[in-house]
């Protein structure tokens, strides 16, 4: 598994975006607490997550037989884009309650992607190859909370979320033209699999 370069990619595309979406969220709570709200508050913006986690897996799962892989993952990787620098801008209830649910949308689209992808890579070690997947993921996490938290103990909230907006960028661009190139190569080598499988 460790020798296919199409597995190598998709655990390093896992590892930026657990660095961007699970090292960064956790930041908007307290960053509304550094304005002053108390954490009741701050916890009840960030439930926009959820709800966007919830309505925009239901659309996914919608889409995902008429859109192709590499289109899902860029309204994934927009959203997430879109929604850090929202807060990179100014950081109040309403924008936070926006990205979290941005967020939440980022995650269906762009995540669910991911890990799909994941299982095909490598059909003979799939089990192996999930358990890399998500190692990657969290760690990619726990790096990027690691690294922020200096940000956020110096109350450096735009430059977090700044940094979380712009390296979302890259990440979409290099997953959906990596998938975009991964569906071209099958398609070649099994017609049955189309373009987007």
């Amino acid at each position: 598994m460790l020798g296919q370069r199409w597995a190598l990619l998709v655990f390093g595309l896992a590892f930026t975006e657990g660095a961007i979406m699970l090292g960064a969220m956790p930041f908007l709570a307290t960053a509304l607490q550094h304005t002053g709200l108390a954490a009741a508050v701050a916890g009840l913006a960030i439930t926009a997550y959820g709800l966007g986690l919830w309505g925009f897996s239901r659309l996914v799962k919608t889409l995902s037989g008429r859109w192709p892989a590499p289109v899902l993952m860029l309204v994934g990787g927009a959203q997430l884009c879109l929604g850090f620098a929202l807060v990179s801008v100014h950081v109040n209830v309403p924008l936070v309650a926006v990205t979290a649910l941005l967020l939440g949308g980022g995650w269906s689209f762009l995540h669910s992607s991911l890990q799909t992808w994941a299982t095909s890579v490598v059909p003979e070690a799939r089990g192996t190859t999930i358990a890399f997947f998500a190692c990657a993921l969290f760690v990619g996490s726990a790096v990027a909370s690691w690294a922020a938290g200096p940000l956020a103990e110096d109350g450096r909230y735009a430059l977090l979320f700044g940094l979380a907006a712009a390296a979302a960028v890259p990440l979409t661009a290099v997953a959906v033209l990596s998938r975009r190139r991964y569906g071209a190569l099958r398609a070649a080598t099994d017609p049955g699999a189309g373009p987007g499988g």
